[in-house]
Formats: C-alpha cells, structure tokens, sequence
C-alpha cells in the first residue's frame, strides 16, 4: 500500500486489513489487539505497547517513536526516529466531509482545498500533524496551517500563543483512501 509515497529514509510502516462488517462493540477490542499485535511483531522482538497519558501510543523497547492509524478496514502503525510523529489513515466519506470541512479548514485553506479528496487529504495532514504535536484540545481550524500546494512534501505549521512548530507532510491517495505522515521539523 502506498509505494509510491516517498518517506524518509529509516522510516517503516505497517499495514494490516480490518473486517469492515464488524459492529462497534467488537471493533474497538480488535483493533487495540491488532495495533498490539502489530507493534510488538512487527518492528522488533521484546517490545511491549503502552500508552501516554494523552493515548498516544508508545512501543517500550523500541527505541523509536511509533503512531498508529485506523479506518474501516485497515490499520497501520509507523516506527521512525526519537521525535514524536502522527500518522493518520482515512476514507472519503464525501458527506461527512462536507460537513465537517467548514469547521477543520481555515478561511484561507477553504480556497485551496475545494474538492472533497481536498478535503480528505486536509483531513488526514491536520489528524497526523495533531497527533504529532500533542497538544490536547489544539484547534484546527484556527492553530493548525497547512500547505499552500497539495504536492507532497509540503510544509505545515502549527502556531499557538505558546507554541510555534513546523511539521513535513508526506501525503498520498490510493482510490479513495489517504494517508498522511508528519514528521517534526523544528
């Protein structure tokens, strides 16, 4: 999945299928399971998830940093470096997009991501660059500053009273799925 998106070297990713069909109460038991399975099987033996105290997950004995994603049907979680870094995996829900797009995008943003695989691809680098950052409660409309051009990589920003931060944004589609990495910069 994904080959053609250019990450940086050093960096690795897992993908995995999830039953689509299945009802909440059970989706939520398999994915933790399948994002366990996954982190401690798939990048090196004697790692054992846990969690920070926001929820973002850490993979003890790795000595990098992890993220995980999920959707319907998949699951990823990515290893790179000693930085934090998000990962975020989505479909295109034209519908709930459009709704939503109002309320995730800046006025600015709202003229260059016009389309709803514009919306998904915004959606997917502010979901990865608020799971990079790790600030609870950060506003993305109003906090989180994507990229002008929709070529990846790109350059997003996240700017508080407080914080200021850039991220690189690595972002494909496959069909009608999107994935988007971001990796700190600064």
């Amino acid at each position: 999945m994904f080959d053609k998106l250019r990450l940086p070297e050093g960096f690795e990713i897992h993908f995995e299928p999830l039953d689509p069909d299945l009802r909440s109460a059970e989706r939520g038991a398999l994915e933790l399971a399948t994002e366990r399975r996954l982190v401690e099987t798939a990048f090196a033996e004697g790692v054992t998830l846990t969690h920070r105290p926001d929820g973002a997950p850490v993979a003890e004995g790795l000595g990098r940093e992890i993220s995980v994603t999920h959707c319907k049907d998949w699951i990823a979680v990515a290893a790179y470096g000693n930085r934090r870094f998000g990962i975020d995996l989505e479909h295109l829900r034209t519908r709930a997009l459009s709704t939503v797009a109002a309320r995730f995008l800046s006025e600015r943003e709202k003229l260059i991501y016009t389309t709803p695989f514009d919306w998904l691809i915004a959606w997917t680098m502010k979901e990865a660059i608020y799971k990079a950052v790790g600030i609870p409660g950060l506003g993305y409309a109003e906090s989180i500053y994507l990229p002008r051009r929709r070529k990846s990589p790109a350059v997003a920003e996240v700017r508080t009273a407080s914080v200021r931060r850039r991220f690189r944004l690595y972002f494909a589609r496959e069909d009608t799925l999107a994935l988007t990495v971001a990796i700190p910069i600064d």
